[in-house]
């Protein structure tokens, strides 16, 4: 192959790739934009665990959960909660600040097509809607299969009303004041003790497992397992299931899922020495469920045996005290939270959404005669004589698009989709009414910029 030939490929594989990533920009700029938001979230998150890491182990679960719940909720439903009940009238230039977070949160525009991008199929939505459907399918197919492995054996479990299990359970209930008692089922598979089931889990112990364990080695499993469902750890397991699910092309929510499933894992293993568990004790009986039990393979049924198995026996051998959040922490990490959480509504309410903006419009107006003249390509200046002496009104060389934000009183960043020709091919409008003149009647031209921003 020559240098000619070689220099021509590349040249077509570089143009292709910018026809690629101009059309991916045309069809998924909000998603990339929220991708970029939960990344840019979950770096914070990491940061902050970091801070915290000789805190407790609950604080950096809570921390993760959080990060995770970010894929679910993007910042831009957020904005448009609090631009529906904006009190204000919205100007005609953008606030700074608003500009200035508005490109932070959305780094992503949609680009313009070049002409000398080959133009890509109107197929490749479509082909990415079927690849990312074939994943989640898979994935889902994948977790399906597990829970059968879990559930299937134990139909043919059978309810404990009595015996040493039973007994201890309740003495643990009663110690730890729980509400209500907690079901147990004694099963004949192979799998280790754990809390099935997401709103009012029940516990389930492999048949035969009391057998190798001491009454202190089997209360503090038992412990373990009741710290889970206390903390509503499989709900919160399938709540980040379903961010896997539908994000499984993101390598950052499987992370967040190991994370997830550590900081529980530990956040369990201290409070059940809190309880007064040896941490010996502990350690030999997680051990012996390790050597006679199978691991749970959904992260949504919470076992004993999950995390770094050697880095949790040597934390819980070591049993340093964590150290807890003092109060200007606590307020802190709350202000931060809520500062997540109201910071994107506060920027909507100060920036009202179009159509709080064409509500406060005037009523329409019957124009008698309208003439609309395409001119090709957009080039030169935009210019306007609003309702003129002989109430018309008359528009020179505007696209569709700065119509649209005439109309509703926009910033052309606010306008999104639509075909690239709104963009880009200008037309002149006449219209005459018999509706008086407003009084804000002028002339003034709307754009002289090159790119024809508004």
């Amino acid at each position: 192959m020559s240098i000619l030939e070689i220099a021509s490929l590349l040249s077509s594989l570089s143009r292709a790739l910018a026809a690629l990533s101009t059309q991916l920009r045309s069809v998924g700029m909000p998603l990339i934009n929220h991708l970029w938001q939960s990344t840019f979230f979950a770096a914070a998150a990491v940061l902050l665990t970091l801070t915290l890491k000789k805190h407790q182990a609950r604080v950096r679960y809570w921390i993760w959960l959080i990060a995770s719940m970010k894929f679910l909720v993007p910042f831009s439903l957020l904005v448009d909660l609090g631009s529906r009940y904006g009190w204000t009238k919205p100007a005609e230039t953008a606030p700074r600040f608003y500009s200035v977070i508005q490109q932070i949160g959305q780094p992503f525009v949609t680009a313009q097509p070049s002409s000398a991008a080959p133009a890509l199929s109107p197929l490749l939505p479509d082909l990415l809607l079927l690849v990312w459907t074939c994943g989640c399918a898979a994935v889902l197919l994948s977790w399906w299969r597990q829970w059968r492995r879990i559930t299937v054996p134990l139909r043919r479990a059978t309810p404990a009303a009595n015996g040493r299990e039973w007994e201890m359970l309740r003495r643990i209930e009663q110690r730890d004041g729980a509400s209500r008692p907690t079901r147990l089922l004694i099963s004949t598979s192979a799998l280790e003790p754990g809390m099935l089931g997401i709103f009012r889990p029940v516990m389930v112990l492999p048949r035969g497992i009391g057998g190798h364990l001491s009454d202190a080695q089997l209360e503090a499993i038992m412990t373990h397992e009741l710290c889970h469902a206390r903390r509503h750890d499989n709900l919160a397991a399938a709540l980040h299931m379903l961010v896997e699910a539908i994000f499984w092309f993101h390598p950052l929510v499987w992370w967040i899922g190991a994370r997830l499933l550590d900081e529980r894992e530990r956040a369990c293993d201290e409070q059940v020495l809190t309880l007064g568990s040896e941490p010996q004790t502990y350690a030999e009986g997680i051990l012996k469920v390790c050597e006679f039990c199978l691991e749970s393979p959904l992260v949504c049924v919470a076992g004993v045996t999950g995390s770094n198995l050697k880095r949790r026996i040597e934390t819980i051998m070591v049993h340093r005290t964590a150290s807890k959040l003092n109060l200007g922490k606590r307020i802190l990490l709350v202000a931060l939270a809520v500062a997540t959480l109201a910071g994107p509504i506060a920027l909507g309410l100060l920036h009202p959404a179009s159509i709080q903006a064409q509500s406060q419009a005037p009523d329409a107006v019957a124009f008698t005669s309208v003439s609309i003249q395409a001119k090709g390509p957009a080039t030169g200046i935009v210019t306007a004589r609003i309702w003129g002496e002989n109430q018309s009104l008359t528009l020179r060389n505007i696209t569709l698009k700065e119509l649209i934000g005439l109309a509703y009183e926009l910033q052309n960043p606010e306008i999104l989709g639509g075909p690239d020709w709104i963009k880009t091919e200008l037309y002149d409008l006449d219209l005459k009414t018999n509706a008086p003149a407003p009084p804000q009647a002028t002339e003034a031209r709307i754009a002289e910029s090159a790119d024809r921003s508004l």
